[in-house]
């Protein structure tokens, strides 16, 4: 809008429409992508025609991983240029994904040096057939040049230490955890004596000056061969880290490069909270609204105990849950201490009403509002779990359950009738009453009940009778009941 503090007047036409115009825009939510770099890359010096290992390092500098087909890292030399697809005198493809913030070293074992004596220049290209959809396509960190010697006479042979693979356990702050550190001789000679392998959590790029936050020391290494040692350390503050290992930290061992030691790790710190998980979960099968008894076990998969206690619940008719869904049973448990487990018992769940296969879930801390419920976790997203169940029709047949009288003064007796037939015959019923009589009763030889009668125990209070028949192939017949009440009882005053 112009003069949208409407302080010139007056205009040949101050209607609205005139002093504005619009236009349309779309905001779009960010796409987690990869950004791959080349953060090192060295080729060792040689004779005319050797073999030698030349390494490159690369790094996720995205927000998301690459593709789990992989990529492909190249080499061309001697060249100061590379493009997709285009010429390359080594190729070495990556299985699986990278991480965002993960680094990997890729050896070249057989990269043969040029046969002309002088200083070369090489060019690394990580994603050479630029197959990864990146954050940035057009930065120029995806290359790297390497310059090296090509000597008319052979330089003696020496190690050259490099670090192929890191990982620092994600956990919290002051947790003693070990690191796991790759070290390759990728020289060809032999390293002459022990030397040490370092780490440290918040520097990327340690050098033989840098503090350490665990060291070890490693017998020598022979030339080609590769190593891991496993570092103790002591966490530091909370956060996302980056730091790096270093191979010859004390920088006693002479080598054909000094500056390709280390490699960057990234991790996180974090506080320590419990993550509740469910380990088991168990629905019976049973007939349509049948009231069965379900388990579901809990555990405690985090790095601190509950600070409260937490509920369990579960739905028999969804196979999704969230602190808002509508609960066909749950349970409650006090603290739980990390790594701990417990198994709940959930009553009288009625199962759904329609025959077939279904699946339930269950939901540990399951009150409270979404996303955290009530319980604060250090993930949020894996407290259900699912178990499959089925619900069987009732047996085609008919039955009948009758008491005389239904209605009677206190002490008396009920005479109560079955009656039972079925398509496939009827094996069997049973008769139950809330005073503990329970009686089988079998078919006649047509297989089928007719008019078979039983006497109760004197009835002292209200009593409800429960029939429950079975078919020849044991399928439940639908239930029947009839309740037996007293008459009311008044006194005079």
């Amino acid at each position: 809008m112009v003069d949208s503090d409407c302080a010139v007047t007056p205009e040949v036409n101050e209607s609205a429409a005139d002093n504005m115009r619009s236009t349309t825009f779309t905001v779009t939510t960010p796409v987690a992508q990869p950004n791959l770099t080349i953060t090192a890359f060295t080729v060792p010096n040689g004779t005319p025609g050797q073999t030698v290992t030349a390494s490159v390092t690369i790094r996720n500098n995205g927000t998301g991983p690459t593709p789990a087909a992989g990529f492909t890292v190249a080499i061309n030399s001697p060249a100061t240029t590379i493009v997709c697809n285009g010429a390359e005198s080594a190729l070495v493809p990556i299985t699986g994904a990278l991480a965002a913030g993960a680094s990997r070293t890729v050896l070249f074992t057989s990269f043969i040096l040029p046969s002309a004596p002088g200083t070369h220049t090489a060019t690394a290209m990580v994603d050479f057939g630029c197959t990864v959809a990146e954050t940035d396509e057009s930065d120029d960190d995806n290359k790297s040049q390497a310059t090296f010697v090509v000597a008319a006479t052979p330089p003696p042979p020496a190690p050259n230490l490099i670090v192929t693979d890191i990982t620092i356990p994600d956990d919290a702050p002051g947790a003693k955890v070990i690191a796991v550190v790759t070290v390759h001789n990728a020289g060809n000679a032999p390293t002459p004596t022990p030397f040490e392998v370092a780490i440290n959590q918040t520097n990327p790029a340690m050098t033989a000056t840098t503090p350490e936050d665990g060291a070890v020391i490693t017998l020598p290494l022979a030339a080609g061969a590769s190593r891991t040692v496993f570092i103790s350390t002591i966490l530091g503050a909370a956060g996302p880290k980056t730091g790096s290992a270093m191979a010859d930290s004390d920088d006693v061992v002479t080598e054909q490069r000094e500056i390709d030691n280390t490699l960057p790790v990234s991790f996180v710190i974090s506080v320590p909270r419990p993550n509740l998980i469910i380990t088991g979960f168990d629905v019976p099968n049973g007939t349509p609204g049948a009231l069965v008894d379900v388990t579901v076990t809990v555990k405690n998969d985090g790095t601190a105990a509950t600070t409260v206690g937490y509920e369990v619940a579960v739905n028999v008719n969804t196979s999704t849950m969230n602190c808002a869904t509508l609960e066909s049973g749950q349970a409650t448990g006090g603290i739980l201490a990390a790594g701990a487990s417990r198994s709940h018992v959930i009553p009288s769940v009625a199962l759904p009403s329609t025959p077939g296969a279904h699946i339930a879930t269950a939901l540990v801390d399951s009150d409270g509002v979404d996303p955290t419920c009530t319980i604060t976790e250090s993930n949020e997203t894996d407290n259900t779990k699912n178990t499959g169940f089925s619900v069987a029709a009732f047996a085609v047949g008919t039955s009948k359950l009758d008491g005389t009288p239904k209605l009677l003064q206190k002490g008396k007796t009920v005479v109560l009738t079955v009656n039972a037939t079925n398509i496939h015959a009827v094996s069997g019923c049973r008769l139950s009453g809330d005073n503990g009589q329970v009686w089988t009763i079998l078919p006649n030889a047509l297989g089928n009940i007719v008019d078979e009668k039983r006497t109760t125990l004197p009835i002292v209070a209200q009593t409800r009778f429960v029939l429950q028949c079975t078919d020849l192939n044991n399928a439940p017949m639908l239930p029947r009941e009839v309740i037996i009440k007293l008459v009311p009882s008044f006194r005079e005053f």
